[in-house]
């Protein structure tokens, strides 16, 4: 930093080396600051465009950034960046150079999606994969500063969750009167796995003697293939009631021939289809096929089940994970805590 004062014209001036972004040297004099720390904030703003390519554009740094997700990624999340950045963020911002982009580009992209038919979760989806491709430009091109620190994320990130309780799934599973599909809702209802586990299990993967699944893959419905668990938490064994079972082993002998995987040639979509007729027939509201899994949870959560046990068994990588999501459950059982603790006071305060 080379900062001087001038003393003829009562005013600073800076002297200073800089290199481009090609990394060849250069020098500049820029005088007439009225105070120094301008001086001083000149410089290093200098500095820092000097860095940046002044030929990248949006369109080059989205192609940059998804070549690089993609070698650390999941195809599944490769694809649905590559859809949002494509869709989204390309078609106003392609051409523009990155040194140019300001904050006022980022409100009125954000109030164009708003006039869109787009959902406040979707619209939050968007902003932040875009908010992540420009902090990945200020950590390898320096871009001087996010222009999502000024205008925000828009949008609202909302998870509907719906359950069934037991006495709910009891009345579901008595109409239920294809035997592929009960297994299947049993399964997930019991067992507590994704969907996508179910689908990726093999009649390996079934221990009738100790009446467990071994869960250590997952299908993909969107690049149809076979991938590892969401994390190693993901790979596990999980015990189901000796009826349950007892239903998978009389389907998988009803087989001629038992596909390789019994449950994977049946779509997601099929699945909530015919799950929504036999709610309706039930007279029971319909959920996702995901909220067998969140019912499967609460009923262990209401049964006094280990918080730590519970997160084992769904494949959770932590319990503060499977606290974090079902939180809301631990608080509808305040007005049975506050009972128990009542019980517990009359029990030693009484008269003996």
């Amino acid at each position: 930093m080379a900062i001087y004062y001038d003393q003829k014209f009562k005013t600073w001036y800076v002297k200073f080396k800089y290199k481009d972004w090609q990394g060849k040297t250069h020098a500049t004099t820029k005088r007439g600051f009225k105070f120094k720390r301008e001086a001083v904030a000149y410089e290093a703003d200098y500095k820092m465009q000097a860095q940046q390519n002044p030929t990248l554009t949006i369109g080059k740094l989205v192609t940059e950034y998804l070549d690089d997700y993609k070698l650390n990624r999941k195809e599944s999340s490769y694809r649905n960046i590559k859809r949002i950045l494509e869709l989204h963020v390309l078609p106003f911002f392609k051409d523009m150079q990155l040194g140019s982009i300001q904050p006022y580009h980022i409100k009125m992209w954000q109030k164009e999606l708003k006039k869109g038919e787009y959902s406040d979760s979707s619209i939050k989806t968007y902003n932040v994969v875009f908010n992540t491709l420009l902090n990945y430009a200020m950590k390898y091109h320096g871009l001087p500063a996010n222009p999502f620190k000024v205008t925000g994320t828009t949008g609202k990130i909302t998870k509907s969750m719906g359950f069934w309780e037991l006495s709910d799934f009891k009345r579901f599973d008595a109409v239920v009167d294809d035997p592929v599909y009960r297994v299947i809702f049993n399964l997930l209802f019991y067992s507590g796995l994704r969907i996508g586990e179910l689908m990726a299990l093999t009649v390996e993967d079934f221990d009738f003697r100790k009446n467990t699944v071994s869960v250590s893959k997952q299908y993909n419905d969107i690049t149809d293939t076979i991938t590892s668990p969401k994390s190693a938490a993901g790979i596990r064994s999980v015990s189901l009631p000796a009826s349950v079972m007892a239903m998978v082993k009389d389907l998988f002998d009803r087989f001629y021939v038992i596909p390789e995987r019994p449950f994977g040639y049946i779509g997601r979509k099929g699945i909530k289809f015919v799950m929504d007729k036999y709610a309706e027939r039930a007279e029971l509201r319909p959920i996702k096929i995901h909220d067998l899994r969140h019912s499967h949870v609460s009923m262990l959560i209401k049964q006094g089940i280990n918080i730590a046990a519970i997160s084992k068994r769904i494949g959770h990588a932590s319990p503060a994970i499977t606290l974090g999501i079902y939180s809301h459950v631990y608080k509808n059982e305040d007005e049975h805590i506050a009972e128990v603790l009542d019980n517990i006071r009359e029990e030693k305060t009484s008269p003996i």
